[in-house]
Protein backbone atom coordinates (compact mmCIF):
# COMPACT_ATOMS: atom_id res chain seq x y z
CA UNK A 1 0.00 0.00 0.00
CA UNK A 2 1.00 3.69 -0.85
CA UNK A 3 0.23 6.91 0.17
CA UNK A 4 -1.36 6.89 -3.87
CA UNK A 5 -3.79 4.07 -2.61
CA UNK A 6 -7.26 5.49 -2.94
CA UNK A 7 -9.06 5.64 0.98
CA UNK A 8 -12.20 4.80 2.04
CA UNK A 9 -14.29 5.82 5.52
CA UNK A 10 -16.18 3.09 6.44
CA UNK A 11 -18.60 2.53 9.61
CA UNK A 12 -18.01 -0.40 11.57
CA UNK A 13 -19.83 -1.81 14.82
CA UNK A 14 -18.37 -1.55 17.84
CA UNK A 15 -18.26 -5.45 17.91
CA UNK A 16 -17.22 -6.35 14.05
CA UNK A 17 -14.27 -3.21 14.47
CA UNK A 18 -12.99 -5.38 17.56
CA UNK A 19 -13.44 -8.73 15.79
CA UNK A 20 -11.11 -7.17 12.67
CA UNK A 21 -8.50 -5.95 15.22
CA UNK A 22 -8.37 -9.31 17.37
CA UNK A 23 -8.40 -10.88 13.70
CA UNK A 24 -5.23 -8.45 12.68
CA UNK A 25 -3.01 -9.19 15.73
CA UNK A 26 -3.78 -12.84 15.42
CA UNK A 27 -2.55 -12.43 11.80
CA UNK A 28 -0.13 -10.06 12.75
CA UNK A 29 -1.23 -7.58 10.50
CA UNK A 30 -2.66 -3.87 10.70
CA UNK A 31 -6.11 -3.14 10.73
CA UNK A 32 -6.02 -1.66 7.22
CA UNK A 33 -3.90 -4.71 5.82
CA UNK A 34 -6.72 -7.09 7.45
CA UNK A 35 -9.46 -5.68 5.74
CA UNK A 36 -7.75 -5.27 2.35
CA UNK A 37 -6.54 -8.93 2.69
CA UNK A 38 -9.71 -10.18 3.71
CA UNK A 39 -11.47 -7.96 0.63
CA UNK A 40 -8.99 -9.36 -1.74
CA UNK A 41 -9.88 -13.11 -0.54
CA UNK A 42 -13.41 -12.58 -1.17
CA UNK A 43 -12.92 -10.61 -4.36
CA UNK A 44 -10.37 -13.66 -5.47
CA UNK A 45 -13.16 -16.11 -5.10
CA UNK A 46 -16.28 -15.28 -5.30
CA UNK A 47 -16.34 -16.00 -9.31
CA UNK A 48 -15.21 -19.74 -8.79
CA UNK A 49 -17.83 -22.14 -9.56
CA UNK A 50 -17.89 -25.83 -7.57
CA UNK A 51 -19.75 -28.79 -9.72
CA UNK A 52 -20.73 -31.68 -8.18
CA UNK A 53 -22.52 -34.86 -9.72
CA UNK A 54 -24.54 -36.94 -7.15
CA UNK A 55 -26.09 -40.00 -8.62
CA UNK A 56 -29.41 -40.83 -7.13
CA UNK A 57 -30.44 -44.42 -5.85
CA UNK A 58 -33.66 -44.63 -7.31
CA UNK A 59 -34.31 -45.02 -11.14
CA UNK A 60 -36.59 -42.02 -11.43
CA UNK A 61 -34.01 -39.13 -10.88
CA UNK A 62 -30.51 -40.60 -11.75
CA UNK A 63 -28.35 -37.15 -11.37
CA UNK A 64 -28.56 -34.51 -9.05
CA UNK A 65 -26.57 -31.71 -9.93
CA UNK A 66 -24.63 -29.21 -7.23
CA UNK A 67 -23.11 -25.91 -7.67
CA UNK A 68 -22.05 -22.54 -6.76
CA UNK A 69 -19.67 -20.78 -4.76
CA UNK A 70 -20.75 -22.87 -1.34
CA UNK A 71 -20.89 -26.22 -3.42
CA UNK A 72 -18.13 -27.10 -0.85
CA UNK A 73 -18.46 -25.94 2.05
CA UNK A 74 -21.20 -27.93 3.25
CA UNK A 75 -20.77 -30.92 4.48
CA UNK A 76 -24.37 -32.43 3.98
CA UNK A 77 -25.39 -35.67 2.39
CA UNK A 78 -26.82 -34.18 -1.30
CA UNK A 79 -28.88 -37.80 -1.68
CA UNK A 80 -31.61 -37.21 0.67
CA UNK A 81 -35.19 -35.93 -0.67
CA UNK A 82 -34.73 -32.09 -1.04
CA UNK A 83 -37.08 -31.45 1.43
CA UNK A 84 -34.49 -32.42 4.07
CA UNK A 85 -31.63 -30.79 2.29
CA UNK A 86 -33.40 -27.63 2.65
CA UNK A 87 -33.70 -27.92 6.11
CA UNK A 88 -29.89 -29.12 6.81
CA UNK A 89 -29.02 -25.91 4.55
CA UNK A 90 -31.14 -23.50 6.18
CA UNK A 91 -29.61 -24.64 9.64
CA UNK A 92 -25.86 -24.27 7.89
CA UNK A 93 -26.47 -21.13 6.70
CA UNK A 94 -27.95 -19.91 10.45
CA UNK A 95 -24.27 -21.15 11.54
CA UNK A 96 -22.44 -20.03 8.55
CA UNK A 97 -23.84 -15.80 9.12
CA UNK A 98 -22.27 -16.44 12.09
CA UNK A 99 -19.32 -18.19 11.64
CA UNK A 100 -16.66 -15.24 10.25
CA UNK A 101 -16.23 -11.52 8.91
CA UNK A 102 -15.82 -12.85 4.97
CA UNK A 103 -20.26 -14.60 5.75
CA UNK A 104 -21.29 -11.96 7.52
CA UNK A 105 -20.14 -9.57 5.54
CA UNK A 106 -22.19 -11.48 2.61
CA UNK A 107 -25.51 -11.42 4.34
CA UNK A 108 -25.62 -7.86 5.09
CA UNK A 109 -28.36 -5.96 3.50
CA UNK A 110 -29.58 -9.21 2.34
CA UNK A 111 -32.95 -11.47 2.95
CA UNK A 112 -31.35 -15.22 2.54
CA UNK A 113 -33.30 -18.03 2.50
CA UNK A 114 -33.41 -21.33 0.93
CA UNK A 115 -35.73 -21.79 -2.08
CA UNK A 116 -37.50 -24.51 -3.07
CA UNK A 117 -38.81 -25.02 -6.19
CA UNK A 118 -40.03 -28.70 -8.04
CA UNK A 119 -36.90 -29.92 -8.40
CA UNK A 120 -34.61 -27.90 -7.12
CA UNK A 121 -33.39 -25.81 -4.59
CA UNK A 122 -31.64 -22.07 -4.57
CA UNK A 123 -29.85 -20.27 -2.17
CA UNK A 124 -31.60 -16.74 -2.48
CA UNK A 125 -31.91 -13.25 -1.90
CA UNK A 126 -35.52 -13.00 -1.48
CA UNK A 127 -37.74 -10.33 -3.42
CA UNK A 128 -34.08 -10.30 -6.03
CA UNK A 129 -32.73 -13.77 -7.13
CA UNK A 130 -30.10 -16.30 -6.90
CA UNK A 131 -26.89 -14.92 -5.13
CA UNK A 132 -25.45 -18.41 -6.90
CA UNK A 133 -24.23 -19.60 -3.45
CA UNK A 134 -25.47 -23.03 -3.99
CA UNK A 135 -27.95 -24.66 -6.31
CA UNK A 136 -29.46 -28.22 -6.37
CA UNK A 137 -31.40 -29.26 -9.62
CA UNK A 138 -32.42 -33.36 -9.83
CA UNK A 139 -32.14 -34.58 -12.98
CA UNK A 140 -33.59 -37.22 -14.98
CA UNK A 141 -31.48 -39.39 -17.60
CA UNK A 142 -33.00 -41.54 -20.10
CA UNK A 143 -32.23 -45.00 -18.97
CA UNK A 144 -32.47 -46.40 -22.48
CA UNK A 145 -29.40 -44.94 -23.46
CA UNK A 146 -26.34 -47.26 -23.96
Amino acid sequence: MSREDSQLKIRLSPELKSFIEEQAKKNHRTLNGEITARLEETRTTEDEVKVRIINLPDNYKSKRLVYGKLANTFKIDYSQDLSEIKKDLELALTALERSSLKHRLACINKNVRVYEGGSHLDIIDDGKGSLNWLIIEDHWVDKKAP
